[in-house]
C-alpha cells in the first residue's frame, strides 16, 4: 500500500498487531491502533520515516521497551505516542516513561507541554530527551498545533503491583533494568565464587531476561489485509476532542430541537389564525345577510302601507 497515509484499526478487537507489515507502508503518517485488546508490543520495530503518530490507547499493554521506538524516524525528529488508558506494570520496563512523565512534568511552565509542537519540541530537547534515539518522544495529546497534557482518567498511572497500583508514573521512581550482558556476567561470576550458590539479583535479572525472550517467542502474527487507503492527515485521537465532539453533538441537537418548537408554535399560530378568519368571515357575511334582509322587509312593509293610502 504505497499511497496509504493514515491507517484506522481502532475498535476491531484486535489481541496483537503485525508490526513487520508496515514495511509495505513507506508513506504512512498516522497509525491508529486504540480500543482494542493489544496486550504486548514488540521489542523493536524499524518503523517507516514517514510514521509521526502512533495511537496505542485504551489498550491492555502492560509495558512499553524503550527500545521500542529505537527504530522511529519521524520527518521532524518528533514522534507522537498515545499509550495513556493502559494497565501498565511499573517495573524497570517502563522506567523510561515515568521518567520522561516525570521530567515534561517539572518543566510543564517551561514549554514541554500545553504550548505549540514547536515549543515542546524545544523545552524537550533541552530538558526531556532521555530516548538513546534522539527521537523527542511526546505522550501528550497533539490537537490543532497544540498540544495539550494529560488530565483526570487519561494520566499515566500504575496498576501493578499492588502497591503501586493508581500511583502516577510521573510520581513513581522505578528500578532500571540492568542490561542482558551484565546479568549474565553477574550470575557467571556469583555462581564461581559461592560455589554454585545463586546471587538473588544476578538471579532475579537473568529470570527477567529468559522471560523477556520467551514473551518474544510467543508473540503471533497477525494477517490483516488493508482493504482502502486514506490519504487524509490527522492526530491522534484525543479525550479533548472527544469531550468537544460530544458538546457540539448536543448543542446541534439543542440548536435542532428548539429550531422544530418554534417551527411547530408558527404553524400552530398561522392555523389558529386562520381559524379566526374564516369565523370572522363567516360572521361579517351573516350579518350583510341579515342587513340586506332586514332592508327587504322594511321596503316591502313601506310598500304595502304606501298602498293602503
Amino acid at each position: 500500500m504505497p499511497r496509504l497515509t493514515h491507517l484506522v484499526l481502532s475498535y476491531n478487537r484486535l489481541k496483537v498487531f503485525p508490526w513487520s507489515s508496515l514495511r509495505n507502508t513507506p508513506h504512512i503518517t498516522n497509525l491508529d491502533l486504540d480500543n482494542n485488546e493489544i496486550s504486548r508490543v514488540d521489542a523493536y520495530v524499524d518503523f517507516p520515516r514517514s510514521l509521526t503518530y502512533l495511537s496505542l490507547h485504551s489498550n491492555h499493554i502492560a509495558t512499553i521497551p524503550e527500545t521500542f521506538l529505537s527504530g522511529a524516524k519521524p520527518p521532524e525528529n518528533i514522534f507522537y505516542l498515545g499509550i495513556w488508558q493502559n494497565p501498565f506494570r511499573c517495573d524497570c520496563e517502563i522506567q523510561w516513561i515515568a521518567r520522561a512523565r516525570r521530567c515534561v512534568w517539572e518543566h510543564r511552565n517551561d514549554g514541554c507541554v500545553n504550548a505549540s509542537p514547536e515549543r515542546v519540541k524545544t523545552c524537550m530537547l533541552a530538558n526531556c530527551n532521555f530516548h538513546p534515539s534522539g527521537v523527542v518522544v511526546v505522550l501528550d495529546v497533539p490537537e490543532n498545533r497544540y498540544i495539550s497534557g494529560l488530565i483526570h482518567t487519561y494520566v499515566l498511572k500504575c496498576h501493578s503491583p499492588r502497591e503501586l497500583k493508581g500511583k502516577y508514573l510521573r510520581d513513581s521512581t522505578l528500578p532500571t533494568c540492568p542490561s542482558p550482558t551484565t546479568s549474565m556476567v553477574a550470575s557467571s561470576t556469583s555462581s564461581e565464587n559461592v560455589q554454585g550458590k545463586e546471587s538473588p539479583s544476578s538471579s532475579t535479572a537473568g529470570t527477567q531476561w529468559f522471560e523477556n525472550e520467551e514473551s518474544q517467542e510467543e508473540k503471533k502474527e497477525l494477517r490483516v489485509t488493508f482493504s482502502g487507503q486514506m490519504t487524509t492527515v490527522s492526530t491522534l485521537k484525543a479525550p479533548l476532542t472527544r469531550f468537544w465532539q460530544a458538546f457540539t453533538a448536543i448543542v446541534l441537537a439543542a440548536i435542532l430541537a428548539v429550531l422544530v418548537v418554534v417551527n411547530f408554535s408558527l404553524r400552530c399560530r398561522a392555523f389558529v389564525r386562520r381559524r379566526r378568519g374564516n369565523a370572522d368571515g363567516l360572521h361579517r357575511a351573516s350579518r350583510r345577510e341579515n342587513t340586506a334582509a332586514l332592508r327587504r322587509q322594511r321596503s316591502r312593509e313601506d310598500g304595502e302601507e304606501e298602498t293602503a293610502l
